[in-house]
């Protein structure tokens, strides 16, 4: 269990996405480990008795690390000077049996905050939406998705992180 404090210690509203990127081959061993979220406005020091108390599993270790990416693990807004706490919990499900023993999740992983604008405050002009469009930054590691973060980046400015070396054919628009 980890808890990780999340605050804005800008000017600005900020909506933010975590991720959990994975790093390496899954394992079977991912498929039966239960990732519970729970956001509050203080940190957990300890598992509860009860899982219930942290709410219903977000998904199974394998569904966050391969899906984690397009929704997120956990998505807030935060007005200057606020804060919250994210805690993310692993638990293995009781029915695995031992058939898991001695087995690894066969990756690491990191956990990753992406946080932009909120349309909260106006500009001169009267208007919040001046940054309706800001977009995450949008890691790639394949020629596909790059050349898609960058038709992404044609309606609005998007960052991009190449995790990986890639080789791109085609021309740039």
């Amino acid at each position: 269990m980890v808890s990780v404090k999340i605050g804005n210690e800008g000017t600005l509203a900020l909506r933010y996405q975590l991720d959990v990127v994975v790093n390496g081959d899954i394992g079977d061993l991912a498929d039966v480990i239960d990732v519970y979220y729970v956001k509050d406005a203080h940190a957990r020091t300890s598992l509860p008795t009860d899982m219930s108390e942290m709410g219903s599993p977000i998904g199974t270790l394998r569904q966050v690390l391969e899906g984690s990416a397009d929704l997120g693990v956990a998505r807030g807004n935060l007005i200057a000077g606020e804060a919250d706490f994210a805690t993310i919990a692993l638990k293995m499900k009781e029915s695995a049996g031992n058939d898991y023993q001695g087995e690894s999740i066969g990756a690491t992983f990191d956990i990753m905050l992406n946080a932009t604008q909120l349309t909260h405050e106006t500009d001169g002009f009267g208007s919040d939406q001046y940054d309706a469009t800001a977009q995450y930054p949008v890691s790639v590691s394949d020629s596909d998705s790059f050349e898609s973060a960058i038709e992404s980046g044609k309606n609005s400015p998007v960052e991009i992180n190449l995790t990986e070396s890639i080789f791109n054919r085609n021309t740039l628009n």
